[in-house]
């Protein structure tokens, strides 16, 4: 999920609620002037932060060892991070290979946009589209265009883009379910040090609702995840919360700070004792 503010201001008197039902997501936030604002949520195919190809290499490097390896996309809106992990992997480490991470376990609290992603349609614009195949040259021949446009509700970009029909290799390679952030956070499956958890630019939104906290969030996934395995964050969450210092306070240290801020793997702690 990725943040842009738009601002509006909300009267204190009128009750604004937040809107679950689209890749565009708004919520009432405070801000320091003491006004509240309207912050949009849209979710997108591709952003520049995240760097796909290297991380795809690390993923396979780190766990070459594991026979499986158990991946989750949290709060996964319409399924365009979750297939941009699959084209990822599939597209650096080769299909046999990737295999070991497959199914990714895509989950999202509203039923409705979690439908949108289960359906196996993908509504990208052409910037989208563009940027994928600009980082995987051979991706389209994982959407086939689909003549009959898939409306989303509320959703302000659908005017700009086209839906695309996923292959069936990424159908096989997503598995999209309806699931609460912090009961799947307790969910994974995590005996070795061989979960991949995704949960990027969401955690502002949850905290302005107050139905999560970057604490509550960096606890769980202390209890919940072991030695060796991966977390990735977004730069919002980095930004506009304290889950940088909460992930370290749960022995989560970053893979490479220079080169990518938002992996965090998570360490023993008694290692340098």
């Amino acid at each position: 999920m990725n943040i842009s503010p738009f601002v509006c201001h909300i009267p204190e008197t009128t009750g604004f609620s937040p809107s679950f039902k689209s890749v565009e997501r708004s919520y009432a936030a405070m801000g320091a002037d003491g006004k509240y604002s309207k912050v949009m949520n849209n979710s997108w195919a591709v952003r520049g932060e995240l760097d796909w190809k290297a991380n795809a290499k690390f993923f396979g490097s780190h766990f070459k060892d594991k026979e499986k390896v158990n991946v989750y996309s949290l709060a996964s809106s319409d399924g365009s991070e979750a297939y941009m992990l699959a084209i990822s992997l599939i597209e650096t480490l080769g299909e046999k290979e990737a295999q070991k991470f497959f199914p990714i376990k895509a989950f999202d609290k509203d039923e409705y946009i979690a439908g949108v992603a289960k359906s196996g349609k993908w509504n990208l614009m052409a910037a989208d589209l563009r940027n994928i195949l600009d980082l995987f040259p051979n991706a389209g021949k994982y959407l086939k265009k689909s003549e009959v446009p898939m409306k989303i509700n509320n959703d302000s970009l659908s005017e700009r883009t086209a839906t695309y029909e996923v292959s069936d290799i990424l159908k096989r390679a997503v598995r999209f379910e309806k699931g609460d952030l912090l009961e799947e956070i307790k969910n994974i499956d995590d005996e070795d040090g061989s979960s991949l958890v995704f949960c990027r630019n969401v955690l502002p939104y949850l905290e302005s609702l107050k139905t999560a906290t970057a604490q509550q969030v960096s606890s769980l996934l202390g209890l919940y995840m072991e030695e060796g395995s991966v977390f990735v964050t977004g730069g919002y969450d980095l930004e506009l919360t304290d889950l940088n210092r909460n992930l370290y306070l749960r022995d989560f240290k970053h893979v490479n700070r220079e080169k990518s801020s938002f992996v965090y793997i998570k360490t023993d702690p008694w290692a340098d004792c």
